[in-house]
Parts: structure tokens; sequence; C-alpha cells
């Protein structure tokens, strides 16, 4: 899963969503060209892109050739619905024995 954000609180969030759901974070550069991020979710196989509704065109230019990325987020307006889709959450808090 690729994150696409400035810096936020919301957008960093999902880094550790992503890794609790034993996948692998890719961050991409909203600095960058199109073509070198769209290179960067190739090579890692990335299926899934979060990005901030800033950068939609950026993610417009990146999409373009890459059929494994099948899930867009836009964390302003699709975050929520997207959460709950996944279902209710399977984690539980760790206990610790004193």
């Amino acid at each position: 899963m690729a994150v696409l954000s400035g810096n936020d609180p919301t957008a960093f969030t999902c880094v550790f969503g992503i890794s609790r759901a034993g996948a692998v974070w890719c961050p991409i550069n909203p600095r960058n060209e199109a073509y070198e991020n769209r290179e960067l979710l190739h090579l890692f196989g990335c299926t899934a892109l979060i990005y901030q509704e800033a950068f939609a065109p950026l993610v417009a230019k990146i999409r373009d050739g890459l059929p494994a990325l099948t899930t867009l987020v836009c964390l302003e307006t699709e975050f929520d619905e997207f959460l709950g889709a996944a279902g209710p959450s399977t984690w539980t808090p760790r206990t610790t024995s004193p």
C-alpha cells in the first residue's frame, strides 16, 4: 500500500494501520514526477494508494499504466467509507500480566 500525502497526521496514521494489517508501506513523494512515482509503485507491486485530495491530478497521471493499482482512496472524501468497508476491527488490545 502506498500513501501520497504532505505532512498530515491522518496520512501518517495510515502508515501504522498498513503495518498493523501486515502490509508494506510504500511512501510516494508528491514532489516527484508522475513517471517516477508510477515506476516506484510498479516496482513494489502496490495495489492500493491512499492520497490527499490536493494530489488527485497527480494520481490521475500515476494510475495510467498501472493495472495492479486497483484501490484508490482519497483521505478527505473516501477514507471513512473505506474503513467502514473493512468491517469491524479484529484488533484486540494486548494485556500485560502483573
